[in-house]
């Protein structure tokens, strides 16, 4: 890949706003607040929507919110949950085949049923303002798809075979006995692979963790739910934030304070830029979560170029492994080599054959730095992954290839600033 310069960073910031998340349904967002306020639903009057240019729709401060200061109360019974499908015909299915559901199996063929119920649905203004379409992986285009590093292929590829296994466990299900469960006739004629994909990605990107939710489910981890209007929440690392079921309400409250016509955020937890690819289908500028995992097949391929320097390499493998040194965690960031890494380098220089040496490698202080040699083999692991980067991606102005170019291109970064990082401190040292 080229070295990037300012103009081409404009350029792909402008790109992973366009690719953030989603195509939402425009002009939704009105007929769904009218229909929750009958609900019983009240926006906070410090609140309002708005298009924002880096990231599409979202939520803004209209006047001072102080931090502290819960500003989003969504009554229970508008959570949809288990618990809502069970009170829906699909019931008889649920109960009847619960053993071989998962809750998220249940929200999935829910959201469907009301789809193609449509407005005769008491949940359509919802479900009609859900996305038409998203930009998670499995709707990659298949030259993009074939443009990933391997290692994110392979995730990718695990998470396409995961989605189409629950697709043929479901359609088993529904179609199994057809004339005995007549609720479920018009959910069974309409489970094509495009709409079952359609509804397991609406609820994958919008569960939320909302423990207390289905106090009497049948399934023993059963806290998620789908919120109306949560969608509208835009994710940043920045955001700090607690929510939590307070009485009959699911609630958000705010650590930090937002002037006026600031967004407001929500944070889905400290993710990288690779996990909220595979998980929401969109990256941000400059993450601070983001690294860039050192796998397996990295170490293998360091050890064919230095053989002479990493001895007992396949020992010293295993116990990495067997001590899971070697995890998400353990890779480039943009401050540096994660601990773990730090650890794995360590170990892979050591000239001793003991276990017990190794194992104190592990247990180093996280601020003491590599010496030169440690220093050069980062350098050296570096330019290998980069290596998988190597393949171009498909070029177009669709979703599928912006997002994946920015994704890359936020890896790329990461890896070519530490490589210079350690290659001074070779030199330095």
């Amino acid at each position: 890949m080229s070295r990037d310069g300012r103009t081409h960073r404009k350029r792909t910031r402008r790109r992973l706003a366009i690719s953030s998340g989603a195509h939402s349904n425009r002009g939704s967002e009105g007929r769904l607040l009218t229909w929750m306020e009958a609900n019983g639903f009240r926006l906070h009057s410090k609140l309002g929507l708005r298009d924002f240019p880096d990231t599409g729709r979202g939520v803004v401060a209209l006047e001072k919110l102080v931090g502290g200061e819960t500003f989003l109360k969504l009554p229970a019974t508008l959570l949809i949950s288990t618990r809502t499908a069970l009170q829906s015909r699909l019931h008889s299915f649920i109960i009847r085949h619960h053993a071989k559901l998962t809750p998220i199996d249940v929200l999935t063929l829910f959201v469907l049923d009301q789809k193609l119920l449509g407005e005769a649905s008491r949940w359509w203004p919802f479900v009609d303002s859900l996305p038409r379409t998203f930009t998670t992986p499995v709707f990659l285009r298949r030259k993009v798809f074939e443009s990933l590093p391997k290692d994110l292929r392979e995730e990718v590829q695990t998470g396409i075979t995961f989605i189409q296994r629950t697709f043929l466990k479901l359609k088993v299900l529904l179609g199994g006995h057809v004339e005995e469960e007549p609720e479920v006739q018009c959910l069974s004629t309409g489970f094509t692979w495009n709409n079952f994909v359609w509804a397991w990605t609406a609820v994958n990107t919008r569960c939320i963790f909302a423990q207390g939710s289905n106090s009497s489910s049948l399934w023993e981890d059963d806290h998620c739910a789908l919120a109306p209007f949560l969608d509208c929440l835009n994710h940043h690392w920045k955001a700090s934030i607690e929510t939590a079921m307070v009485g009959e309400n699911f609630e958000i409250l705010s650590h930090k304070s937002h002037d006026a016509n600031e967004q407001v955020f929500i944070s889905y937890g400290p993710h990288s830029n690779r996990r909220l690819f595979l998980d929401y289908g969109f990256v941000l500028p400059d993450n601070p979560n983001d690294v860039v995992v050192v796998t397996k097949d990295h170490l293998v391929k360091l050890y064919s170029l230095h053989e002479n320097t990493m001895p007992h390499f396949q020992s010293k493998l295993d116990f990495l492994e067997s001590k899971n040194v070697l995890s998400t965690t353990t890779g480039f960031t943009k401050e540096g080599l994660s601990w773990n890494g730090k650890a794995v380098i360590r170990t892979l220089l050591c000239t001793s054959h003991d276990r017990k040496q190794w194992q104190s490698l592990l247990f180093c202080s996280e601020e003491t730095e590599l010496d030169s040699s440690q220093c050069c083999l980062a350098a050296s692991l570096i330019k290998v992954i980069l290596s998988d980067y190597n393949l171009p991606v498909a070029q177009g102005k669709d979703w599928s290839s912006q997002l994946v170019t920015a994704l890359m291109n936020e890896e790329v970064g990461i890896l070519r600033k530490q490589l210079c990082m350690y290659q001074k401190q070779t030199l330095i040292q």
